[in-house]
């Protein structure tokens, strides 16, 4: 059962102010915000990435004191209780870091809760091992699982991170490198220190003034890689960039994961590489 954090349900004529301190009070990163009506329907979100994309228009005259209904963000994207699994694709397709749940099979809707990525990693840690190891002895009973494998660095594949999506670097390093032997290390675009790097992790949805295509040249020319994992989110490149990741996708070299990426797959993936090469 996936965690739902903690709901803060406002009436869309709350302050400003009365919002953020519910917020702050409850640690939460976000209000839910329902309608004057009497059947109390969701109407809108307040987050803590609206607070801070619209914090000079709040802090303009007396802002903090009008309604929420002038600065929430609607209208609300939400996921059906009953479909909970297409969450993690949901806010990835629409950059959210939330989500509202919500049950509308009932005779009125109803509102559940929020996820959050954070809630979404927690669930995944805590129900992917088991499945991972099912599989793979499912598939080669002789092999290994990440169970038993050791948990000495020199038996860890070495692996670099480098993106600009702080929640896919932690769910890079707080899941994946507790589920498999790797040694996971994020570095910066420009740093390009891959002399004991055995796989690097490329997240190119950062890339603006720095054309990736140009980046994997520089790479080739200054080091040797063995393999390289590119993720990309398809609604933020064109044509083109998917026309060369397909071409690179063919060789053995790279490996190509759409977001939003397929936890399981990456793991089978990396699992794979490692015990074709026993460390």
């Amino acid at each position: 059962m996936i965690h739902l954090s903690a709901t803060i349900l406002v009436r869309a004529d709350t302050s400003v102010e009365e919002c953020v301190r519910l917020m702050n009070e409850n640690q939460t990163s976000a209000v839910l915000i329902t309608g004057d009506d009497a059947d109390g329907s969701l109407v809108g979100i307040f987050t803590g990435q609206d607070l801070i994309r619209k914090i000079d228009l709040i802090q303009k005259g007396e802002h903090w004191l009008r309604p929420i209904r002038t600065v929430m963000t609607t209208p609300v994207i939400t996921v059906e209780a009953s479909e909970i699994d297409q969450a993690y694709k949901m806010m990835i397709d629409h950059s959210l870091r939330q989500i509202p749940v919500i049950d509308s099979k009932s005779s009125s809707t109803k509102i559940l809760g929020f996820i959050t990525l954070s809630d979404l990693f927690l669930k995944l840690y805590n129900e992917k091992p088991q499945k991972l190891s099912e599989d793979q002895q499912n598939e080669n009973p002789s092999q290994s699982t990440p169970a038993t494998l050791s948990n000495k660095d020199k038996s860890k594949l070495r692996v670099s991170l480098i993106t600009e999506d702080r929640f896919f670097s932690k769910f890079m390093i707080e899941f994946i490198a507790k589920v498999i032997p790797v040694k996971m290390k994020r570095i910066h675009l420009d740093e390009g220190r891959f002399t004991a790097t055995e796989l690097l992790v490329l997240d190119i949805d950062g890339f603006q003034n720095k054309n990736w295509l140009q980046y994997l040249k520089e790479i080739n020319q200054n080091t040797v890689l063995s393999l390289i994992m590119i993720t990309y989110n398809p609604n933020r490149h064109n044509h083109e960039t998917i026309i060369s990741l397909e071409k690179l996708a063919k060789t053995k070299k790279f490996w190509i994961f759409r977001k939003p990426v397929e936890i399981h797959e990456i793991i089978t993936k990396i699992q794979k590489q490692l015990n074709s090469h026993p460390r």
